[in-house]
């Protein structure tokens, strides 16, 4: 065994020099192991932290699409029955009014034929203001004028000649 080969001497050199590098730098490479150990152990639980906080945001993330597409669905539905209920009342609305038109100008219509039909006439208003006249100088009408007057306001249903003959004589 006094022989020693080539690669055996190699091989006692390196392993002379790892205990020298053992010996000058062995405290402080076991402290960079466990250093470096520490940081190994601290990234990892820092990547699961990370993963579980992106899983967490996933879901919260999908929980807010759905809440949304769940509040943009029941805009939708409100909209579409608000829109159907200003619709529909926009067309009562219009119905109401053409109703109450037509009821308008109906009455109107009523009114102004009362108008035409109760109109004194000419000669009614000269026999009334004939009277009116004698009746201010103190005078009384002849009978048949009285007649007169009386069946016209009898057959128009008119006021004016009725009035005027249920005054007093003389006007003050």
């Amino acid at each position: 065994m006094s022989e020693i080969t080539q690669p055996d001497k190699t091989r006692e050199r390196i392993e002379n020099i790892d205990k020298i590098r053992d010996i000058i730098f062995g405290s402080h490479q076991r402290e960079y192991e466990t250093r470096f150990d520490q940081l190994e152990s601290n990234l990892s639980t820092f990547e699961a932290e990370v993963r579980s906080r992106l899983d967490q945001l996933e879901r919260t993330d999908k929980n807010f699409s759905k809440t949304i597409e769940a509040l943009d669905e029941i805009v939708y539905k409100q909209t579409t029955s608000l829109k159907q209920e200003i619709s529909a009342s926009k067309d009562k609305l219009e119905q109401d009014v053409l109703t109450l038109k037509n009821q308008v100008l109906q009455e109107l219509e009523r009114r102004f034929t009362l108008l035409t039909e109760d109109k004194t006439s000419k000669s009614e208003m000269a026999d009334i203001l004939m009277e009116m006249g004698l009746r201010l100088q103190g005078t009384t009408l002849v009978p048949e004028v009285k007649d007169a007057i009386q069946a016209v306001a009898d057959e128009t249903q008119g006021k004016n000649a009725l009035l005027l003959l249920e005054q007093s004589p003389t006007l003050e």
